[in-house]
């Protein structure tokens, strides 16, 4: 079974530049308002078909500052295995956005969209716009 281990982005909200490790154990992110845990959650959601959790245009994923003069962004995935005794290497996802269009790669391929990368991961955002679901009939 595949897990999510690692998450690299470049220009992506406000992270310039992070790597961020996980065990396959269920991960609990907490801090600050706006230190970030909600754009790393985006980024994640970006793995799957479709917009992201938020539905932001690609444009403005991008890291803002005054001094930027791209909308280029980056978000790499790492999935291993969870037991690898002798099983697959890690697999990377890639995506982005090069100032025109969405990028997808799977272990640096390029692919025709995100759609492919349901193959290696599945993705559900239940955010608290949807959290009536536990709460009514």
């Amino acid at each position: 079974m595949l897990y999510l281990s690692g998450l690299a982005l470049n220009n992506f909200r406000s992270y310039r530049h992070i790597e961020v490790s996980f065990d396959p154990s269920p991960t609990v992110l907490y801090g600050k308002n706006g230190a970030g845990k909600t754009n790393l959650l985006e980024a994640i959601s970006l793995f799957s078909i479709g917009t992201g959790m938020r539905g932001a245009k690609l444009k403005d994923l991008c890291f803002s500052s005054p001094a930027a003069s791209t909308t280029e962004w980056g978000a790499n995935a790492l999935l291993s295995e969870k037991v690898v005794p002798e099983g697959p290497a890690d697999i990377v996802l890639t995506t982005g956005y090069d100032n025109v269009r969405r990028v997808c790669k799977i272990q640096g391929e390029p692919v025709r969209s995100a759609a492919k990368f349901q193959e290696y991961m599945c993705i559900v955002h239940i955010t608290p716009d949807l959290d009536h679901i536990f709460t009514n009939s």
